[in-house]
């Protein structure tokens, strides 16, 4: 069994190596990154990969199955090199979906509990305290109902926010205000105080958190963005803070990433900024997961976690 890892440095794709041999899976391994040209006779029987770039399976012709090293697919969804008939295969990770909702829980306490005023009254010894904030004062919509939107959803809904959730089919989900569909899409927006994106990126969500949809929130509402950079409009954000239909931004994804050190979010007060990390990858666990995926496989078992490409999750 030949195995071909690509990532932009090589002692990441190495970690990955090591990861999956102490799985007990063999197989050789054959490496590429940004800095070195294809390597192996372009034999590999699976790609475990993170942002591939199209060469890599002009040269990797055989491929059955590319495994990406994270929870979305679209970096792979774009590769016109890619045959229709090689399987994608996303990670299965609990533990993605638990951190992130660690991260929105955060980030929602420090929205709902007015935690930055704390942080500058402390600055002026100052003991302020803000009016209290009931859970019910506190709509929260999650855009995706996808297994980490529906944990995140669950967790929020258990400690007693209001939950709506969005997604592009229906959904019955226990203690969820569940809509669905473009024509339910202003009816979300609009019983939802706080946002959230956890939808995969495809050409319909590309751009969804833009000045539509910001107009359609109950002014002075916040976003908080853990998809892609892609759903969200840069030139949207900053009018409708400083006209007040949004009152902030929690952001930990962006078009270009890292962020520019010139770009104006970095100065604005109420855009909180975080480095892509509401939801990293645990690659003891991701490596054992495609270690089984892959033996399953090998053997002409079916697994779960296959992308539909026509969906784009």
């Amino acid at each position: 069994m030949n195995i071909i890892f690509y990532s932009p440095t090589r002692a990441r794709s190495q970690q990955w190596e090591h990861h999956l041999k102490a799985q007990g899976l063999q197989f050789n391994a054959q490496h590429w990154d940004t800095e070195t040209t294809p390597s192996g006779d372009g034999e590999a029987d699976y790609a475990i990969v993170w942002q591939p770039p199209e060469q890599l399976f002009q040269h990797h012709t055989r491929v059955k199955a590319v495994f990406n090293v994270g929870a979305g697919a679209d970096a792979i969804l774009k590769l016109r090199s890619l045959p229709d008939h090689v399987s994608i295969v996303r990670l299965d990770d609990e533990e993605i979906g638990n951190k992130m909702a660690e991260y929105v829980l955060y980030m929602v306490a420090r929205i709902t509990r007015s935690m930055d005023c704390y942080t500058m009254a402390k600055a002026n010894n100052d003991w302020a305290p803000a009016p209290y904030a009931h859970f019910s004062d506190w709509p929260i919509g999650l855009m995706g109902l996808g297994k980490i939107g529906q944990q995140i959803a669950g967790m929020l809904s258990s400690l007693g926010y209001p939950t709506n959730g969005w997604a592009r089919s229906p959904r019955d989900l226990n203690g969820i205000n569940c809509y669905h569909g473009a024509d339910q899409f202003v009816d979300f927006l609009e019983a939802s105080r706080i946002v959230i994106n956890v939808l995969p990126l495809t050409d319909e969500t590309t751009g969804i958190l833009n000045t539509q949809t910001f107009s359609h929130m109950p002014r002075g509402s916040y976003i908080i963005n853990i998809g892609r950079g892609e759903h969200l409009d840069e030139t949207a954000l900053l009018p409708a803070l400083d006209q007040g239909q949004l009152a902030g931004a929690v952001l930990d994804v962006f078009r270009q990433e890292p962020l520019p050190e010139s770009h104006p979010f970095w100065s604005d007060a109420r855009i909180h900024i975080t480095p892509h990390i509401s939801g990293a990858t645990n690659l003891a666990l991701a490596m054992k997961q495609i270690a089984a995926k892959i033996a399953a496989l090998h053997v002409g078992q079916t697994i779960s976690g296959i992308v539909n490409r026509r969906t784009g999750y």
